[in-house]
């Protein structure tokens, strides 16, 4: 009996730090910002989720490119976040960070011009669980969808 308390214990024991180790992990992401600069216009912006695609905004305002982390503090991104991006056109753009609060991806965006100020806002406008449950689609602010 004692022996199969002790198996038991040990069986969830290991469990319980398998899971958490899963957590721990941080996810791959990559950003997708289609921009089309003959027409001046975006597109769609999505931030992409251990393969899983999050539509973010309907238009941008240029294309985007991921941020080395040599690059976060002169774009006011915070040193905790997990993944970063930026995009330029004509005189303005918009800058994207992710990082993870708790077991929630939190995105943010703000937009970002020539005579602008100089640090704008960053806004909220995603939060999508981690780790990633089969077939989610995330949870929205009222922002999150066509944002200028």
């Amino acid at each position: 009996m004692r022996y199969l308390m002790f198996a038991l214990s040990a069986s969830l024991l290991s469990a319980c730090i398998s899971s958490n180790a899963v957590r721990e992990t941080a996810p791959q992401i990559s950003w997708h910002c289609e921009f089309d600069p003959e027409q001046s216009q975006g597109g769609p912006t999505s931030i992409i989720v251990d393969g899983q695609t999050f539509p973010l905004m309907s238009h941008g305002t240029s294309g985007c490119h991921t941020l080395p982390r040599s690059e976060y503090l002169a774009h006011d991104v915070p040193d905790d976040a997990i993944s970063a991006a930026a995009g330029w056109f004509a005189g303005g753009g918009e800058e994207f960070y992710a990082r993870l609060q708790g077991e929630t991806l939190v995105v943010y965006h703000r937009l970002v011009e020539e005579t602008g100020p100089e640090h704008p806002r960053y806004r909220r406008i995603a939060r999508i669980p981690f780790p990633l449950p089969p077939n989610h689609t995330m949870q929205r602010t009222p922002t999150a969808v066509g944002v200028r």
